[in-house]
């Protein structure tokens, strides 16, 4: 929950979503003269959140990064340590709040290893070589 306002009073992250889903579908309606189906709105939210999700493990991978970078840790090193980061931030938001199974099917731990897999099988590893040519052959700026 967010404290907002007066002592006391507090916002949480469902009513901000409500809001803004609110706010979206009077845009719509405003400029196509019609409105929002309910399977359109949710796969807007949706997408919504998938973003904010995915802006967050930008900031998360990069700060690490450069966090740890500034405090003397090989580049390399740094970078599968923000990745790793950003991949259960991204694990963890993913599951709760942008593709939600209250079927409670899944398996955490299993769907958690899958995600590690296949973001480290392709991710970690073309991102660790374009920062060594970077880096190592262009000298560019570990911070860049």
């Amino acid at each position: 929950m967010l404290n907002i306002g007066k002592k006391g009073t507090f916002i949480d992250m469902k009513s901000i979503w409500n809001l803004i889903e609110l706010v979206i579908s009077s845009m719509y309606e405003k400029c196509f003269h019609k409105s929002l189906s309910l399977q359109k709105r949710l796969s807007i939210m949706q997408f919504l959140r998938f973003s904010v999700v995915g802006v967050s493990n930008s900031l998360i991978s990069y700060g690490t990064y450069a966090l740890l970078v500034k405090l003397k840790m090989h580049h390399i090193l740094a970078n599968i340590t923000g990745f790793s980061l950003s991949v259960f931030n991204a694990h963890y938001w993913n599951n709760k709040y942008v593709f939600v199974d209250d079927s409670n099917h899944r398996n955490w731990w299993k769907t958690f290893a899958k995600t590690y897999l296949s973001y480290a099988l392709s991710g970690i590893v073309i991102s660790n070589i374009l920062i060594t040519v970077w880096i190592e052959i262009f000298h560019c700026s570990k911070l860049l």
